[in-house]
Order: C-alpha cells, then structure tokens, then sequence
C-alpha cells in the first residue's frame, strides 16, 4: 500500500503518509481502512501528509475527493482535517485549498499547509505532541 496510516486514539488523531504518489482509489480505500480500524471512533482529527506528491490534482480530482468525504460523513464528522502538501508547489496548495471551499458548510473542516507542524497547531492541543515517523 503506498499510504500508511496511523490511528492514535490517546490523541484522537489519524495519520496518513503518502509514502509514493497515490490515485484517488488508493486514498479512498485508506480512508475506508481507517473507517474499519477498531481504533478509530468518530470525530477523530486527520493529518493527510501527501508531501511526495508531484502531480498536481485535477479539479475532478478535488471534486471527487470532496463527494467522498462528504459520503463518510457520518462515520467521520466533526472532525478538522489537515493536508500538508510540499511546500514548494503551490499549485497543489491551491487545489487543496479550492477542496477547503468546496468543504465549507460540512462538519469536517479541510485545511492546507505546507508543514506538519502549522497543521499540528492548527488541529489543537491534544495534536501538538510530536508525532511517531
């Protein structure tokens, strides 16, 4: 699998690592496999490292991504859920941040950054430890 996930119930927080780049199928199934942990509870926070990607994703992409997230919402929300994206490619920012608008009004809450500590802050307190790698 080219994205490893961690949950952490103590922290309430998953965490997925894009360890190659990753279709959109790959990532759903991830998020599935989170869903069908014995760790994870709803409400859980989420920290999407996807710093090795290259590509930048298609409109279509962020679309689909979005009507996926917004179909598990209820095993899900309310949760925040942080994307880091490398911090040198701002098209891929932007694309996540057109996700965040297309998010808005639904109780997970998307946020671009471009370090895992910005996105660490901004998931709160319980967040903020250092993460294993």
């Amino acid at each position: 699998m080219t994205i490893r996930y961690e949950v952490d119930p103590l922290r309430r927080l998953v965490r997925l690592t894009h360890v190659s780049r990753t279709s959109l199928d790959l990532w759903q199934g991830a998020i599935d496999a989170v869903l069908a942990d014995p760790g994870f509870q709803r409400g859980f926070d989420f920290i999407d490292d996807v710093t090795v990607r290259v590509d930048v994703p298609t409109t279509a992409d962020i679309r689909n991504a979005v009507a996926f997230l917004s179909s598990r919402q209820a095993s899900i929300a309310p949760c925040r859920w942080a994307i880091v994206v490398h911090p040198q490619l701002p098209a891929i920012f932007g694309m996540i941040r057109m996700g965040e608008a297309l998010m808005e009004g639904l109780p997970i809450r998307l946020r671009a950054f471009t370090s895992v500590g910005q996105a660490l802050i901004w998931l709160g307190p319980h967040s903020v430890t250092e993460l294993p790698t």
